[in-house]
């Protein structure tokens, strides 16, 4: 993600780069909204029962999450490419952040590898109630902000982002953590 947002913003002063990130929350924000009223709605519709689900997501989000920290992540549905090609040649560079903020927030229209999302969707999905996820995905959007803003506002974003890789397989370890923990609650709370 900061290395596709990187790439949309080469060049630009550190001003500039910070602005295009503000674009690049914004459509995170926008389709995690969605996505969170969607899944929510979806949830309400199928009436989910509450407790053997919890079990069963809580189960398989802790089996995800210990292979996560395990280097063994879990294979999630994903396209090939972060965003088209064209993208590069056809947007500005605050459309292209914009856009892909959009694409990151719904979070099945790219490519993204940690199972956190998914286990997220499914969430939302149970609680079944636009109240609770609509700031679950936005949060969630937050924080997948948080490395761009991080990377973009450093004067060696270039030299950061091209050694991506070293920092990557923390961050998916640290997914696992995560997505373990919230696991472990889950069948705590279904029992």
């Amino acid at each position: 993600m900061v290395a596709v947002t990187g790439a949309a913003v080469s060049g630009e002063s550190t001003r500039d780069r910070f602005q295009l990130g503000l674009w690049h929350l914004a459509g995170l924000l926008l389709g995690a909204g969605v996505l969170g009223l969607l899944m929510s709605a979806t949830g309400e519709v199928a009436g989910l029962p509450d407790r053997p689900i919890l079990v069963a997501l809580g189960a398989l989000m802790v089996g995800c999450g210990v292979a996560a920290l395990g280097g063994r992540p879990v294979p999630v549905p994903s396209s090939r490419a972060q965003v088209p090609r064209a993208w590069r040649y056809t947007m500005t560079p605050a459309q292209y952040a914009f856009a892909y903020g959009v694409g990151l927030g719904l979070g099945l229209t790219t490519r993204v590898l940690s199972v956190s999302l998914y286990a997220l969707v499914l969430l939302i999905a149970v609680a079944g109630d636009v109240r609770v996820g609509v700031p679950l995905a936005i949060a969630y959007a937050i924080t997948r902000a948080l490395p761009v803003f991080l990377a973009l506002a450093r004067p060696d974003a270039p030299r950061l982002i091209d050694g991506g890789d070293r920092w990557r397989a923390r961050a998916l370890a640290l997914d696992g953590a995560v997505v373990a923990g919230a696991g472990m609650t889950l069948v705590a709370f279904g029992l």
